[in-house]
């Protein structure tokens, strides 16, 4: 029996190991086995059909790899190499010369199925059905984690990337970069995959992502109505033998970044009257490193808030998971007294500033939560 078919009407897919399906409830995939190579089937008029491997080589099945974007075509096996299908044989005597960009376009109108056996079913094997994607893992400026599964192949379209964590399908869209909030929950082992037309690629390498408990921020020295320098303390309460990165937030961008050896648990931040003029903000940080085991990210500090010059000093100092709140009372002499009096007042200012400096700097390292309240008169 001759079928005629209008090329507009006719969509090719394939039965494949986690290759493109269409997606239609008219269409019954079987036998599917490989990504990016199987069987070659056709929907045609609510049926599925194979195709003859009567001149079936691979100028035919480099066109169907084309199609469906699964790369270059390996080869082009007959015989009903992936299992024999049912239904009708819709297609044979293929004339494609590698070149088209759709199987329909080199159909031989004169098909007569009874030409044919479901033995001599086609197939294909493309290049792309060996791929997996690689997952990367990145902290980006705003403090979220992204993971971008890279493709190495082709994507059309409608082809998709899936995100799964501890084996589970968490997220699923057309860009290759999905983003996470850096929270202890979070943390699991990540892989991904890419999604044609209805079947998954094979997972990537995983990526094993531990969000711990947040470091301690504290002020080791004081914001002044001239402007004095500010150091800001990021300590761990743990450390890792793996070099790693302390990374300061500001109105919450990240504002700098320090690279330690593996071992260190703290490092110091220093604002100078020049970087803090003008930049006044609340200040945060967390620390990153990737061990042999995988990546390991802290939360979010507690934050400090650094004033403007002139202006009452009040600066929240987080530790662990409580807040250690520094007031600091500060009253400066705008211009010099010329009695003694005067001068000695200063000094005695002076030392207590330095004092005040000292217990709050051993505050710190101790990391304290109890509120310690600071303040200098006149």
């Amino acid at each position: 029996m001759l079928i005629s078919m209008k090329m507009t009407s006719l969509l090719i897919f394939w039965t494949l190991v986690l290759l493109p399906v269409i997606d239609s409830s008219d269409v019954i995939m079987v036998n599917v086995t490989m990504f990016c190579s199987g069987r070659v089937e056709v929907y045609y008029g609510g049926d599925v059909g194979t195709v003859c491997d009567d001149d079936w080589d691979m100028s035919d099945a480099q066109v169907v790899c084309r199609e469906l974007g699964c790369g270059d075509a390996l080869s082009a096996p007959g015989n009903a190499a992936f299992g024999r299908g049912t239904g009708p044989i819709w297609l044979s005597n293929s004339t494609c010369t590698g070149s088209e960009s759709s199987l329909m376009q080199c159909v031989n109108p004169r098909l007569q199925t009874d030409q044919c056996n479901h033995g001599e079913d086609a197939g294909v094997v493309c290049s792309d059905s060996s791929m997996k994607p690689n997952l990367t893992v990145n902290l980006v400026k705003s403090g979220e984690l992204s993971l971008q599964c890279q493709w190495p192949g082709e994507m059309l379209s409608k082809d998709s990337y899936v995100l799964y964590k501890n084996k589970t399908r968490v997220d699923r869209g057309p860009k290759d970069t999905f983003y996470i909030k850096t929270e202890t929950s979070n943390s699991g082992n990540y892989t991904c995959s890419v999604r044609k037309k209805g079947r998954s690629s094979n997972t990537s390498d995983s990526q094993q992502v531990t969000i711990i408990a947040p470091p301690t921020l504290c002020v080791n020295s004081f914001v002044s109505g001239r402007g004095a320098d500010v150091t800001l303390q990021c300590s761990l309460s743990s450390s890792y033998q793996s070099p790693g990165s302390f990374i300061l937030y500001r109105d919450p961008e990240a504002v700098l970044e320090q690279v330690v050896p593996g071992g260190d648990q703290s490092c110091t931040f220093n604002l100078t009257r020049t970087t803090t003029h003008g930049q006044q903000g609340e200040y945060s940080c967390r620390y990153c490193t990737q061990s042999p085991t995988g990546w390991v990210f802290t939360e979010l500090s507690a934050p400090v808030n650094i004033p403007a010059h002139g202006k009452l000093a009040i600066i929240g100092i987080g530790a662990g998971g409580g807040v250690l709140l520094v007031a600091i009372i500060a009253v400066l002499i705008a211009y010099k007294r010329k009695t003694r009096d005067a001068d000695r007042t200063l000094k005695r200012l002076q030392l207590q500033m330095d004092n005040l400096e000292s217990r709050v700097a051993l505050e710190c390292k101790e990391g304290k939560k109890e509120p310690l309240f600071l303040n200098l008169f006149k």
